[in-house]
């Protein structure tokens, strides 16, 4: 278990033994957890015109819940991305390598978005802002009622992917810096990103997969981005344009070159 970050905050959260392509060893693991998490729980406080907003009654209770919901996440995605940034440095500094292969990010992706779920967690939010453990100005938060506490969760869930792009970008930038050659083929961007999305929903189907890639070229569109996730050339040459178009009409060849397609990143990525 992590030791507590000093003698008030933040509550000890329960570590395993790193496993898999990462082979770091365990005390390595936990040291840059207990790194991370110190600053994590003072960026996660609520801040001083969020609390100022409610005890002057500009904000109501539920915005406030709102508020430090938004702070919480932040703080969390921040978490994702140093953790993973510290274990690519560590991978480099082992393995005398400025490069890691696609099981290593695979399992650091694993390790950053294991350690953000478990401080989204119930038990270590509850156990740190309800005793009114704020590193900075001694709030105490008002009474949270049940509902509260719900629509704290949700909000803060609902930043779950930001948190593993979060960590993949982080881990970029760490290679850039430590001398990799940054990739620059965009089939390259393409399967990772699909990847991400794999193993953000490991038990969806081929065909949900497709429809969340396409709605997520879609938001890129939107913000005028260029698509993370162009369509493959099997689809090109059938003048489609969607990624789930694989699986609509007659076109059981087609469909069968997707899943073939999507069974080799997982392979790749070592997420079968």
């Amino acid at each position: 278990m992590l030791a507590r970050a000093n003698e008030s905050f933040p509550p000890p959260i329960k570590t395993e033994r790193a496993t898999g392509p990462l082979k770091l060893p365990r005390d390595i693991v936990v040291y840059l957890r207990q790194h991370v998490i110190k600053e994590f729980f003072r960026r996660a406080a609520p801040r001083p015109e969020e609390m100022r907003c409610f005890e002057s009654g500009i904000a109501s209770k539920e915005a406030l819940v709102v508020m430090h919901a938004t702070t919480y996440a932040n703080a969390i995605c921040w978490a994702a991305g140093e953790f993973a940034d510290l274990l690519v440095q560590a991978l480099i500094a082992r393995r005398k390598e400025s490069d890691i292969s696609k099981t290593a990010r695979t399992a650091v992706w694993q390790e950053a978005l294991k350690f953000a779920d478990e401080l989204a967690g119930e038990g270590v939010w509850s156990s740190w802002v309800m005793k009114g453990h704020f590193p900075a100005g001694g709030y105490l938060e008002p009474v949270w009622t049940d509902q509260d506490r719900q629509t704290f969760y949700e909000r803060v869930r609902l930043s779950r992917s930001e948190w593993l792009s979060e960590a993949d970008r982080r881990i970029n930038v760490r290679l850039i810096l430590g001398g990799a050659r940054p990739r620059i083929k965009r089939v390259e961007q393409r399967r990772r990103e699909i990847a991400k999305l794999m193993y953000e929903s490991p038990k969806c189907s081929d065909h949900d997969l497709c429809v969340r890639i396409d709605a997520l070229n879609e938001a890129a569109l939107g913000r005028q981005n260029e698509i993370p996730c162009p369509v493959p050339d099997f689809l090109k040459k059938l003048k489609l344009r969607l990624w789930a178009d694989a699986f609509s009409g007659n076109r059981a060849e087609t469909t069968q070159k997707m899943h073939e397609y999507l069974s080799k990143i997982r392979k790749e990525f070592r997420l079968s």
